[in-house]
Order: structure tokens, then sequence, then C-alpha cells
């Protein structure tokens, strides 16, 4: 939605105070810090963790995104956790018993068999690639960089329950063949791709997704 030219003339920059353009990429340019504001619905927004820098050759570089999953309801209420791009965490459940417990490596973090690894390409190959025009480059597994995992005792959840993942695009979510299932907004999934405020449930736990810039991105 474009804005009136009458109010770009009374807006400035919020890192110089100097004067604004409006582009015909409907962004607001400061030329001296060389940073686009967007608009939502026609509203300017003037906040340095909305700016986008200019690169070289004039174009526009899109904010980078970290996705942060806060738990709301379950044993692990208020804790929170995130995933950059190119990165994947699996979701399982703490054992107590010794030799359960083999399952994780001694990071603490869940290994993977070669049936689970089997079991998320296929489940990539299968609902992902056919919902982009264009193959993702972090299309495997393998192209992800495995971030430590998120343990929970909630009884619900399965010692393996979920992957999430967030390719160069989207945030997703795979259920590994959990024992309770994987909820997204009150149905039931295999695969998914997510989208803020998307509320996901596993077993007692509930966890909300938000997208929120990552702060460095917001330097010229």
């Amino acid at each position: 939605m474009p804005i009136h030219p009458e109010l770009v003339q009374n807006l400035v920059c919020p890192q110089c105070k100097g004067g604004l353009h409006y582009t015909r990429e409907e962004v607001l340019l400061c030329v001296v810090c060389r940073l686009c504001y967007p608009l939502v619905d026609g509203v300017p927004q003037l906040l340095m963790s909305e700016a986008m820098p200019l690169g070289p050759e004039g174009q526009i570089i899109p904010r980078e995104e970290i996705a942060t999953f806060v738990v709301e309801s379950g044993p692990e209420e208020g804790q929170a956790f995130t995933l950059e791009k190119g990165t994947c965490k699996a979701i399982g459940r703490h054992i107590d018993d010794a030799f359960k417990t083999q399952i994780f490596n001694t990071d603490f973090t869940m290994s993977l068999d070669d049936h689970t690894q089997k079991l998320i390409g296929n489940y990539f190959s299968k609902h992902l690639s056919k919902k982009k025009k264009t193959p993702s480059k972090f299309s495997e597994l393998g192209s992800f960089r495995r971030t430590p995992d998120l343990i929970l005792t909630d009884p619900g959840i399965s010692r393996l329950h979920a992957m999430v993942f967030y390719d160069e695009e989207n945030v997703g979510i795979v259920d590994l063949v959990s024992r309770n299932g994987t909820f997204v907004n009150g149905r039931e999934v295999e695969t998914l791709l997510l989208k803020a405020g998307d509320s996901i449930q596993m077993g007692l736990t509930k966890l909300c997704l938000f997208l929120k810039a990552k702060e460095e991105t917001c330097n010229p």
C-alpha cells in the first residue's frame, strides 16, 4: 500500500534523523545511512530492528531472521530456544533410565540412527520439494548444521519426537513417528512449513513460533 507524499516529508531516519525517500520498491530510503524501512499496510516501520541495508549495487538486503520457539505450557513453561538459517534441532524426552539414555551423545544431544535419518530424508523429499518452485539448497538433512537438541521432561513426548529446521526461506517441522503425534494449530501433521504465530502441541507441551530480525543485520 503506497504512502501519501505529504506524510513522507514529515518522516526522518531513526538513525541519522535525515529525510527519507519513498522508492518504487515501496520502502522508505535513507540515502545517508543506506537503510530502507518497510511499510506494513501503508504504515512506516521506522525502527532500527526493521531496517534493511542496501548492498553494493543498490539492492535491498532482506533482514535475516531468527526463529524462536517459546514454551507456552507444559513442564518447561517459559523456556525458549532459537534456530538460525541452515540449522535443525531434534525435540525429545529425557529418559532417567541409564540404558535408554544411550540415545544421547556426550554433549547431551540425541543420536539419529540410520532409520531416523532415512525417515527425515523421505519426509523432506515427499512433502517439501513439491511446495517450492526451486529446490532448496538445504533440501537434505545433511545440509543442515545440527544444533543442541531440546530435551523435555514431558511424559507425553517420545524419546525422539520431532525435528525442527530452518532452510534459506522457511521454518518447518517433521514428526518422527511419535507416539502421541505433533499438532500445529490443532491439526496433526507429519511435515509442515511453519509461519510466525503458529502453535505446536506435543504431549502436554505447547510451543509458539516467533520470527525476529537479527540485531546485527540492522546496521549499515
